[in-house]
């Protein structure tokens, strides 16, 4: 059976990094500042002239529209910190085994296999993958940690949970 075995350690810039970008954006609040925004600029129009209000909105609606790519990236990089800080299990190298059907993971804090059929989430940039197992295990491998034929197989892998959450 193919298997991969790896020793990883997350860092703390890693970690961050990786929240603040992996996170699903939802649309809403651009949509939202749009709204906001046309309608400003539909009242300066019909007005002839700008009022407090108008900027107001106009501001409101500026804010909105930066909450994805500015705001959101932000507040997730600074929780992202702090938990990373209160945790020694995201501090420790990890011992990982990555198999068909089964993860193994040793560290200072725990060890155990969990069967890949349980994973809830799995979030990926193109520098880290985190196999989410509920709230109660999140492992990150950073992809530095493979080269070109290791990552060819931990993705051929995770393909097949992949299409299994959908």
């Amino acid at each position: 059976m193919e298997s991969l075995t790896l020793a990883v350690k997350c860092t703390r810039e890693e970690y961050m990094e990786f929240y603040a970008r992996v996170d699903k954006k939802t649309a809403l609040p651009t949509i939202l500042g749009v709204i906001v925004l046309a309608a400003a600029v539909l009242l300066c129009v019909m007005d002839q002239t700008v009022h407090q209000h108008t900027l107001l909105l106009l501001l409101c609606g500026m804010l909105l529209v930066l909450t994805n790519p500015l705001i959101l990236p932000t507040v997730r990089k600074g929780a992202a910190g702090r938990r990373y800080d209160n945790s020694d299990a995201l501090k420790g190298a990890l011992a990982v085994t990555v198999s068909r059907d089964s993860l193994t993971v040793r560290s200072a804090c725990y060890e155990g296999c969990v069967p890949l059929s349980a994973l809830t989430d799995i979030l990926q940039t193109k520098t880290m993958t985190a196999l989410v197992f509920g709230k109660e295990l999140t492992v990150c491998i950073p992809m530095r940690a493979l080269n070109a034929e290791e990552t060819a197989l931990f993705e051929s892998i995770l393909s097949t949970y992949k299409k299994e959450q959908v």
